[in-house]
């Protein structure tokens, strides 16, 4: 949230024809009587082609001369010139040849366009949303269009015919977003590029720091919206707007673009939108960052206002979740009510949010993770209620390349948080939770991937255990045509 060419035999341009009325060469005993002389060289017989299916024999040429391809007329029979084909043998001899060259570069073309056309198309692979893996584990391990330190973020969505929908944002080597969205009813990936999208329709040029953080936030209340929030170079904050169902069109460029909000530059990015139960419309959008002094950030939608948090490890991972209770009349959770998590001094640590509590600030909550390190990490968190509305959270760390690159995990029973584990999960080419991985991100709907080696990985894992992960396949982030 990651098909071989057929050519077939290319037709001749040109046909033989068996049947025709092409003169005949006169027979043989019209040719001038040849006088053998001494001082001639040896000869040999070659055979004439006449006619068709008539061969003549015992016409003389001389070793050492070549063929005339081109014979004159005079003195030889009734002065008929040999053809092949209706064709004077010059003129016979340079359209195959041309002919030949004409057909090896329609061969040569079509190979070419061939690999350029397969290069373009989707190898879309399916995803399932079980735990069982797809043959995708088998697949290779390197994706070349993707920024090398690419980071990766994920959501799911329903659309109104109850089709459901995961995607994964992720950057290019051409440091353009890209959406790579699958979805229930094909069931197969589908990858665009945003700013390519956006260009087409709008006079206005995209661009985004090497490297950026990227976060998204999706919602279905009053018709499918997802931002996706992202850096440009100069480190100010930008967004990519949809309100398409798919999540492949209808992109624009966020408010946010003209708000002037810079962040710092190791500043990883969270976002969610945050919906009351009743009386608040279709909700806000927040986005946390880490500002130029290293203090959490939190940016609210409503006039894209800002308010500090706390000052946070530089380059600090972030994750943001709802914190929720119970049900609502609605059926949508009352998700004013946060939690921010992040690396504060050495250790990972959650803030909550509500406006009603606290004077609507942000208040340190409970501590996830101790003496993890002063290295920044990347965090993905999700909430989900195993039952009923009895909430829990899982959350999960990915270690910074620079250390061990690999994975640690925490979960939220309800009343306490878990010790650190290790997943038990595996892969292609020997991946394992020590894999080194650049980037992870998870979704709602019980799915993790990591972005290793050039490749974005997926797992399914269940609310009834999230230790043990099944490897599902890669996502496909090649453009679709």
């Amino acid at each position: 949230m990651a098909s071989q060419a057929h050519y077939d035999p290319i037709p001749p341009t040109y046909q033989v024809h068996p049947g025709h009325d092409l003169p005949q060469v006169a027979d043989e005993d019209n040719y001038p009587e040849v006088v053998p002389q001494d001082h001639f060289p040896e000869v040999n017989h070659f055979p004439e082609v006449a006619a068709a299916g008539n061969v003549k024999h015992d016409v003389p040429y001389p070793v050492d001369q070549k063929v005339d391809l081109n014979p004159v007329s005079e003195g030889v029979g009734n002065g008929v010139e040999r053809k092949v084909l209706g064709l004077k043998r010059r003129t016979f001899f340079i359209v195959l040849v041309v002919a030949l060259l004409v057909i090896i570069a329609a061969v040569v073309g079509g190979a070419v366009g061939g690999t350029v056309n397969k290069s373009k198309k989707s190898t879309a692979q399916n995803v399932s949303n079980g735990t069982s893996s797809s043959n995708s584990s088998s697949s290779s391990t390197t994706s070349t269009n993707l920024m090398l330190n690419s980071s990766i973020s994920a959501a799911n969505w329903t659309d109104t015919a109850g089709y459901f929908h995961y995607a994964v944002f992720s950057q290019s080597a051409s440091a353009a977003i890209l959406a790579s969205v699958w979805d229930s009813q094909n069931k197969t990936w589908t990858t665009i590029d945003i700013f390519a999208a956006i260009e087409a329709t709008e006079s206005y040029v995209l661009t985004a720091k090497a490297g950026t953080p990227i976060a998204v936030a999706a919602r279905t209340l009053d018709g499918v919206s997802i931002a996706v929030y992202y850096l440009a170079p100069n480190n100010q904050l930008q967004a990519l707007d949809c309100l398409d169902p798919q999540g492949l069109s209808n992109w624009a460029r966020g408010v946010v673009n003209d708000a002037n909000i810079v962040a710092g530059a190791n500043s990883q990015l969270a976002a969610m939108w945050y919906i009351c139960d009743a009386g608040c419309g279709a909700g806000n959008l927040m986005v946390i960052y880490e500002n130029a002094s290293g203090v959490l950030t939190a940016a609210n939608s409503t006039g894209w206002t800002t308010s500090t948090i706390v000052t946070v490890i530089d380059g600090s991972g972030l994750a943001l979740t709802p914190q929720v209770s119970g049900a609502t009349t609605t059926g949508y959770a009352n998700y004013t009510q946060m939690r921010i998590f992040a690396d504060i001094s050495n250790d990972l640590q959650e803030y909550t949010y509500s406006p009603t509590a606290n004077s609507g600030q942000w208040t340190l909550g409970e501590n996830v993770s101790s003496n993890t390190s002063t290295v920044a990490h990347q965090v993905a968190a999700v909430a989900f209620a195993p039952l009923s509305f009895v909430l829990a959270y899982c959350l999960f760390i990915l270690r910074s390349p620079k250390g061990d690159g690999g994975i640690t995990a925490d979960y939220w029973n309800g009343s306490a948080w878990s010790t650190d584990f290790t997943p038990s999960m595996s892969g292609p080419d020997g991946i394992t939770a020590a894999s080194n991985f650049t980037s992870i991100a998870m979704h709602e709907d019980f799915q993790v991937f990591g972005y290793i080696n050039g490749s974005i990985h997926t797992w399914n894992y269940t609310s009834s255990d999230t230790s043990t992960w099944s490897y599902v396949g890669i996502v496909n982030t090649t453009l679709s045509a």
